[in-house]
């Protein structure tokens, strides 16, 4: 316990600060933030108290108390760069790019060879659809410090590239990034994410397990490693990595931990599981929208449309411009026969992601099965239709057959088959759903059911579609 003592109040604070520091090292940001607001009620204006408890709500999840949090040290120091990076990144975590970048702004009046700022600003502009204003930023961090900037800016500039659909100079970046510091964790993570991307999952698991080996407790490897045998249906691998996650502890790992196991369970097919793991972290991280949407697909699989809708409406009031929580509330809701409410989430889904392939797909569906004339056309010159699911894209366009789409699903990754396959057979059989071609509907979402990983958005409305169809799965 510290006790105040008369007079001493610097002293006093010091201790507070040191102790929320060792309790933020530990993962206990509950109470580094308890001791933080002892700080501000002993002293309103302590600019620094405000500062860290605003990065320690950040840390939790709780964006909106950390922007508060922000914003009072902006009023107490308004030359305090550090207050504006940590407000710019917690708008970025709202995905409000503009604000985000006015604040990147300041910091950059304030210190204009901020190298954090650059970085900062160019996720903010990668965000808002501007890469080359982003790349530009990039570059400009690279410039700035050769020796400590180029890692990061590699690394920013390959996730704005990714991000893109330029997957070569992106990994083209992250190697170069790799070569220049072959201990940057962060380089072997964003590497692994961009395998994932493009269901190369073997070569993920590998940067993972460099990431282990150079740094034995980083959570966010573990985490990753164990999404990655998901994908390969490998559950019991997952499950082991999640649960070193959550061993390595902390408020942060555990969470991260538990719902990384609950995604592990639902490959399993273990749904009881698996919502009893999404609700520890409803419990421990309540600002997530990551959980309610885990959560929201138990309840989808299980045929429980209103508590799928009030998990997911939940989190997109948490995360009311994240375009994927747009798209798995339209899938809910298509799911249960409510077409213009999957309509209004598609619409708003592609406002905030004009280019996602499978917003648009879903768009269209919704739109011949309620008579309304096809946007795709259109919408398709904004798309990168080099890559998977174009061919599905282009079935919908009547510009394919759909013996050509299971052709283009054929890989040499059993992975990245086993995926398009789902995909293909589904989009297929809803397509011909929608112009009246029950049998071939019910063959093809028949395959969905058996071949779909239970992940897939696809799985779960595949089996409400053959229910309703009143067949044998």
């Amino acid at each position: 316990m510290i006790e105040a003592t008369p007079g001493n109040l610097q002293g006093t604070t010091f201790a507070y600060f040191r102790r929320a520091m060792f309790l933020l090292e530990k993962g206990e940001v509950d109470r580094a933030i308890a001791d933080y607001t002892h700080v501000i009620e002993h002293d309103p204006n302590n600019q620094v108290a405000f500062v860290r408890r605003a990065w320690a709500y950040q840390r939790k999840g709780d964006v909106d108390q950390a922007l508060a949090d922000f914003g009072r040290a902006v009023e107490l120091n308004p030359k305090d760069a550090y207050a504006y990076l940590g407000r710019a990144g917690a708008y970025i975590m709202k995905r409000d790019a503009d604000r985000a970048i006015a604040d990147y702004g300041q910091v950059l009046l304030i210190h204009p060879d901020n190298v954090a700022a650059y970085l900062g600003r160019a996720q903010a502009y990668d965000l808002k659809g501007e890469p080359d204003r982003a790349i530009a930023d990039c570059n400009r961090a690279i410039e700035i410090s050769p020796e400590r900037g180029a890692g990061a800016g590699l690394i920013c500039r390959a996730r704005v590239r990714i991000t893109n659909s330029d997957f070569a100079l992106g990994l083209a970046d992250l190697n170069q990034a790799i070569q220049f510091n072959p201990k940057d964790a962060g380089a072997y993570l964003t590497r692994a994410a961009a395998y994932i991307m493009r269901t190369d999952i073997d070569s993920a698991i590998a940067d993972y397990s460099q990431v282990i080996a150079l740094h034995p407790d980083n959570v966010d490897a573990y985490v990753g490693r164990g999404r990655a045998y998901d994908f390969k249906d490998e559950p019991d691998r997952a499950m082991a990595d999640c649960d070193r996650a959550i061993a390595i502890g902390g408020q942060r790992g555990t969470a991260a931990g538990l719902l990384c196991r609950g995604h592990a369970h639902v490959v399993r097919g273990d749904f009881e599981l698996a919502s009893a793991d999404f609700d520890q972290v409803i419990q421990l991280s309540p600002k997530a929208p990551g959980p309610y949407e885990g959560r929201a697909a138990v309840f989808l699989a299980r045929g429980d449309l209103e508590r799928a809708l009030s998990d997911i409406k939940q989190g997109i009031q948490l995360a009311p411009d994240a375009p994927g929580l747009y798209r798995v509330a339209a899938v809910a809701h298509f799911q249960g026969g409510l077409l213009p409410e999957a309509r209004d989430d598609l619409v708003r889904a592609g406002e905030l992601d004009r280019k996602n392939p499978y917003t648009q797909l879903w768009l269209d569906l919704v739109r011949q099965k309620t008579g309304q004339p096809s946007g795709l056309d259109e919408a398709s010159g904004r798309l990168d239709l080099s890559n998977w699911p174009a061919p599905i894209v282009r079935l919908f366009l009547g510009a394919t057959t759909l013996e050509a789409v299971i052709k283009a699903a054929d890989d040499a990754n059993p992975v990245k088959v086993r995926g398009q396959l789902c995909e293909a057979h589904f989009y297929g059989g809803e397509l011909a759903l929608a112009k009246g071609a029950t049998d071939e509907a019910v063959r093809l979402l028949r395959l969905a059911v058996d071949g779909c990983p239970k992940t897939y958005v696809e799985w779960a409305p595949a089996n409400a579609e053959l229910r309703k169809l009143d067949t044998r799965h």
